[in-house]
Parts: structure tokens; sequence; C-alpha cells
């Protein structure tokens, strides 16, 4: 396989999941926080791929993302590595 078609073999990535959708799923009943845009962008990640690699920055949500992630994967004994 020469470059070009291990470079055209490379998945593609997919518009996000709409804000609305993951906000309507996410929500718990008295809830009230909105996810930022890149913490859309890395839910629909999650979803997508199964999993996450976010080198986002300092004060970006990441927080929020770690404790959404084992939801959005429905795991069972979620792990993170920081």
């Amino acid at each position: 396989m020469n470059d070009r078609e291990r470079i055209q073999a490379l998945p593609w990535k997919s518009d996000a999941i709409s804000k609305e959708t993951l906000e309507e799923v996410l929500r718990t009943p008295q809830g009230s926080m909105e996810l930022r845009p890149i913490q859309v962008e890395a839910c629909s990640e999650i979803l997508r791929q199964g999993g996450l690699f976010g080198p986002i920055a300092v004060g970006a949500g990441k927080t929020l993302i770690c404790a959404l992630a084992p939801t959005l994967l429905e795991a069972k004994r979620p792990m993170l590595f920081t």
C-alpha cells in the first residue's frame, strides 16, 4: 500500500452530533448546564470512535467530558488515563 492509498484509507470525521441531541440524552431532570462546543465535539467522537484522545486546552471542559464518557459508552468499568 503506498502513502496515497494509506492516507485515503484513514477514517473521515463526520459532522458532530447536534448539541441539542446530546444535551437531551445527557441532561438530568433538574439539569441546567449546557455543553461547550469542544465538549459537543468530544462527546460526538467518543460515540463514533468508542473513546477519545483529546488534547484539549486548560479550562475547556475536560472534567465534564470525562464524567460523561462512561455514560455515552455505557461502560461498566470506566478507566481514565491522564
